[in-house]
């Protein structure tokens, strides 16, 4: 470890594999990286290390082949970062199914140009009691309730909530899709399988991996997924954002990039 000029701050030094990091993606992306980069806990399978030895591992290009990039980042924002990351694909599943809720409420709501001050006000008390992330998601479900509530009783206000949801989401990289867009591509209603075919696709995939049937493996995914729309980043250059801790050479959640929303 040693002391580094980089303008990213990782305390008082950084690893020089995290310089590798940043120095890949901006070489690879052309973009600006992350500002802050802070180490979350360890990745976990089904409760159990992640490791190559146990062959309990997901490469990002397989968990992207089945997810959306901003699914991912939904599930890994669920968890505070000082916890260990239990990753399934039944906890991927979840996550896809909440990340729907937030979208199904903005739904069919044109956002006023302000949002609610007391709810930044909240949103930013909690994000800056130690990046909490999982409080910060709460909230915005907490805001998603009153706003199917006020979509029939009060259009004004309903506006002003919707506002508010997408701002503070973006702040953390959230709902900053169309809604309808993202719904009709990535949403719960585009998929020919039921929860409880997918929960059972899930088991007989686990199944195959523990027997390192790796063909029977990959034609179960090939049924469970499905055509997924294309993200891309956007926003000014200077972004802030907190990367992962765990093994480089396995899945290795991205870092999480926060949109320039004001807070």
């Amino acid at each position: 470890m040693r002391i580094s000029t980089s303008r990213r701050p990782h305390g008082p030094q950084v690893p020089p594999h995290h310089e590798n990091e940043i120095a890949q993606s901006e070489a690879a992306t052309g973009c600006h990286f992350v500002n802050y980069w802070i180490h979350n806990g360890f990745v976990q399978v089904d409760e159990e290390k992640m490791s190559k030895s146990l062959g309990n591992f997901f490469t990002v290009r397989e968990v992207l082949s089945q997810f959306l990039p901003e699914v991912v980042r939904f599930f890994i924002l669920s968890s505070h970062y000082r916890s260990p990351l239990n990753y399934t694909e039944a906890n991927l599943h979840k996550a896809r199914g909440a990340l729907d809720r937030l979208y199904t409420a903005l739904r069919g709501v044109s956002p006023a140009d302000e949002p609610d001050a007391q709810a930044v006000a909240d949103f930013r008390a909690r994000m800056d009691d130690d990046f909490n992330t999982p409080e910060a998601i709460a909230q915005l479900f907490e805001l998603a309730r009153e706003l199917n509530r006020a979509k029939s009783e009060d259009p004004d206000r309903a506006a002003v909530l919707a506002a508010t949801l997408h701002r503070l989401g973006g702040v953390i990289g959230l709902l900053q899709a169309d809604p309808e867009d993202y719904l009709r591509g990535a949403g719960a209603g585009g998929s020919e399988l039921d929860g409880v075919q997918i929960e059972a696709l899930i088991t007989r995939r686990r199944q195959a991996r523990a027997e390192k049937n790796w063909a029977e493996s990959d034609r179960i995914r090939a049924m469970s997924s499905r055509p997924r729309a294309s993200c891309s980043r956007t926003g000014p250059k200077a972004p802030a954002g907190a990367g992962p801790e765990g093994a480089d050479h396995v899945f290795q959640p991205p870092p999480v990039i926060l949109s320039p929303a004001p807070v």
